[in-house]
Order: C-alpha cells, then structure tokens, then sequence
C-alpha cells in the first residue's frame, strides 16, 4: 500500500468564514488503490489528484475525503464522509485498484504563526 501526503494552501482572500490574515491549509493523507465507497456527495473530471484535492477544499462544507481515478476517467468524487484513522474495524474503505483516496487533515496557521514558522523560530 503506497501512501503520501501533499500540503495545500489557499488564501482566503474573499470569504465569510475567515479573515484576510489567515492562510487556510491541509495535509492530504492519499492512499493508493483505495476507495471509500458509499459516501459520495459530488463527482466532476479532474486533470490531477492535485486538482481534485483543490475542489475538496474549496467545498469544505460538502467534502471531508475524496475519491480519484487516477487511470480511468480522471473523476474526482468528494465524499461527505472520512475516516478516523484512530478507530479499528469495519470501514467503508475498500481496496480498488486505480484510485486514489484522500483525505484532508486542517491546519489553520495566522501570518503571525507563518512569520515565525518562516522566520524559524516555530516549528511544528
């Protein structure tokens, strides 16, 4: 099982939900020839994982996870559900050879926290 993750950031520039002074970022935890069935809430095509990874967190309130065929037809599908990699037992998370399933893990940094972290005085 091949997994990695990617670190995606998007400024909140127009939004009700944040101020202009926040970066709103994630973790994507990708798994490779997963998928989580049952739960689908959207699908479009997608040119990338990437891309897919960018629609789920545009769409917070619809996406917890996602879905993607990486060698078929390029859907992205965002789920309504993820899974909690703490709990054991049964999951709706199946082996399916060709996507890819991911989900966002939150960071919420301020630009006074991206100024130490890039300054090096914070570290995570």
């Amino acid at each position: 099982m091949n997994f990695f993750i990617l670190l995606l950031t998007i400024r909140a520039s127009v939004s009700s939900s944040f101020t202009p002074d926040n970066n709103r970022s994630s973790f994507l935890h990708a798994v490779e020839d997963y998928y989580l069935q049952g739960h689908v809430s959207h699908h479009q095509i997608s040119s990338s994982v990437l891309s897919c990874a960018l629609l789920c967190l545009r769409n917070r309130r619809l996406c917890r996870s996602l879905n993607y065929d990486k060698e078929g037809s390029k859907i992205c599908e965002l789920n309504d559900e993820g899974i909690d990699i703490t709990q054991t037992g049964v999951t709706s998370l199946v082996p399916k050879s060709g996507f890819i399933f991911g989900q966002l893990l939150n960071l919420t940094v301020s630009k006074k926290q991206e100024s130490q972290i890039t300054n090096g005085t914070e570290y995570f």
